[in-house]
């Protein structure tokens, strides 16, 4: 197995689908190319931004499978990071086991509750999940849609144990991963999941990002982290700059995230389709023309 890195920025990619609302593997996968060409280095898809809790469990398969044997036979170089997510652990770990044969490097999983978890059932998924896959886990943390908070004392509890080598941190604040960065093992990764927050993120240590602006912004992001590896400073502040005009638009509702990236990579280039997985609404016209200001001018 090839070692995995996960430094720089990971398009959280979005899925794209018919009018009809099937999943559209041809304009997926140019999207995937658009992004390579781009400078884009790592891959995760079935992410919150790619509407994983939309998407069947059948859908997912062919997803995960198509993908991989497209990047298999065409960038064996990309790494490919593949989200496991389910209310169901089974059904999670039966999706890492198709994610490994599809030659994916990593999975990502966030713990969807309907009842509240206690510190030892949370650890204890996330324990079975690792035990039962043949590839890293990623735990995902977005506490405002999951009701679940991987606090830093228990995600430190699952790396000192080898359940998993990282976390995404998503609307998490920055004292909070601060916390993390100080308590956790020297070879786990904090990945920061907030675009936001990239900056200030970057400022405090972190080196990984899995973003969805990385579908629209691709080339700007990896300039940003090319300048924070360099350690220009300049370089990075001009770039800053841009980048934080061009993710002020994903401030425009949170259940419109999916429609919004998906205006926004059509207008970068990258010739998709518009639409989203009901119930989530699409973008009005109106917010359409404001994305487009923002972007264009």
């Amino acid at each position: 197995m090839k070692k995995l890195n996960l430094n720089g920025i990971i398009p959280a990619c979005i899925t794209t689908f018919s009018q009809e609302g099937k999943i559209d593997i041809i304009s997926m996968k140019n999207h995937i190319k658009y992004l390579i060409k781009n400078g884009i280095k790592s891959v995760l898809i079935l992410g919150s931004t790619g509407e994983f809790a939309y998407i069947n469990f059948d859908e997912k398969v062919k997803l995960i499978q198509e993908i991989g044997k497209f990047l298999s036979s065409s960038y064996p170089d990309v790494q490919y990071i593949v989200g496991v997510s389910s209310t169901n652990l089974k059904e999670s770990i039966e999706l890492g086991e198709i994610a490994y044969k599809s030659s994916a490097n990593a999975v990502i999983a966030i713990l969807e509750t309907y009842f509240p978890l206690e510190k030892d059932q949370i650890i204890s998924y996330y324990v079975e999940l690792s035990n039962n896959l043949k590839i890293p886990l990623i735990a995902y943390n977005f506490p405002l849609v999951s009701g679940v908070d991987l606090l830093p004392k228990i995600l430190v509890e699952l790396a000192e144990t080898g359940a998993i080598i990282g976390v995404k941190e998503t609307a998490v604040p920055i004292n909070i991963i601060k916390e993390l960065l100080e308590e956790a093992p020297e070879d786990f990764t904090t990945i920061i999941g907030t675009d936001m927050m990239l900056k200030g993120s970057i400022e405090i240590g972190i080196r990984s990002a899995i973003l969805g602006s990385g579908n629209y912004i691709p080339r700007n992001l990896v300039q940003y982290f090319s300048a924070v590896e360099q350690n220009d400073i300049n370089e990075q502040l001009k770039i800053w700059k841009i980048i934080s005009k061009k993710i002020s638009i994903l401030t425009y509702g949170l259940n419109l995230l999916p429609s919004i990236i998906k205006e926004a990579v059509i207008l970068s280039g990258s010739p998709i389709p518009p639409y989203v997985r009901r119930p989530l609404p699409m973008v009005s016209e109106k917010l359409r023309n404001k994305i487009k200001r923002v972007l264009l001018k």
